[in-house]
């Protein structure tokens, strides 16, 4: 028994519901964007660019230890932050990864169901509020969703076909989202309940079954082994990096939690 996905539709009806998912990311836009350009980085946003402005990855590495989730968000904005540090262009990262979550949302609802389908997922996705402000934003929440909403297609693409390289690529982004937050084993134990669920309905083979289990299992050893890595070190390492790295103004920072939000506000 595979998951259903539907693959005979009218040219028609794809063409229509391109058009509505064109309109959907473009009030997307609109939604995320409106008005952003009158507001400075908030605290957080100055807190992880200052984690992501280390002059390497070991830097960026050894100063993403101030907070208690993986660095792999930081290292994706060290890098992004190498083609511009100014303001619109720097969220603009995040709105990128929220732009393809909400496409991938809609492939998502026509793999189980119809273009109709995928249109409300893909509403459902970009009406969201959440979603909305985390796409323009420099925070890692936008990268988050993404990874966790493509290792959502990857699992859905291989209970279809059951081959090896969409059981991989589901691996491969379940671990980038559990590298990029923590929170993501939780989704991801779900997912391997269902898999470990759907397994025993269709009857399959023992080596299906080991090589699911042994997929989590490698999964589960680079988020432990990830996490005792950066296991978060203190705040001096990161007082000492703003101090010597950031732009005057931006040395509020290092006041942060307590006093952040009240030294920031001249600013």
């Amino acid at each position: 028994v595979k998951i259903p996905m539907i693959t005979h539709t009218s040219r028609p009806i794809k063409r229509l519901a391109y058009i509505v998912l064109a309109l959907i990311v473009a009030l997307f836009l609109h939604l995320s964007t409106h008005g952003m350009e009158a507001y400075h980085f908030s605290a957080d946003e100055m807190m992880h660019i200052g984690m992501a402005r280390g002059q390497s990855i070991g830097e960026v590495w050894h100063f993403s230890a101030f907070e208690p989730h993986p660095p792999l968000g930081n290292i994706l904005r060290h890098y992004w932050l190498q083609f511009s540090q100014e303001v619109d262009f720097v969220r603009s990262q995040s709105l990128l990864f929220g732009l393809l979550t909400i496409v991938l949302s809609y492939r998502i609802g026509t793999m189980v169901g119809s273009p109709l389908t995928g249109i409300c997922v893909a509403a459902v996705a970009a009406f969201c509020p959440p979603l909305i402000l985390q796409s323009y934003i420099a925070r890692n929440y936008a990268f988050f969703v993404f990874f966790l909403s493509a290792a959502f297609y990857g699992y859905l693409r291989y209970e279809h076909s059951y081959l090896l390289r969409w059981l991989l690529t589901y691996g491969l982004l379940a671990t980038l989202a559990c590298l990029t937050n923590f929170s993501g084993v939780f989704t991801i134990f779900c997912i391997a309940a269902l898999g470990c669920w759907r397994w025993r309905q269709r009857r399959g083979s023992q080596s299906a079954l080991m090589l699911w289990i042994a997929v989590h299992l490698a999964m589960a050893a680079i988020s432990i082994a990830t996490w005792q890595l950066a296991l978060p070190s203190g705040i001096e390492p990161y007082q000492q990096y703003v101090r010597a790295h950031l732009p005057a103004g931006w040395s509020a920072l290092v006041h942060y939690p307590q006093q952040l939000v009240t030294q920031l506000l001249p600013y």
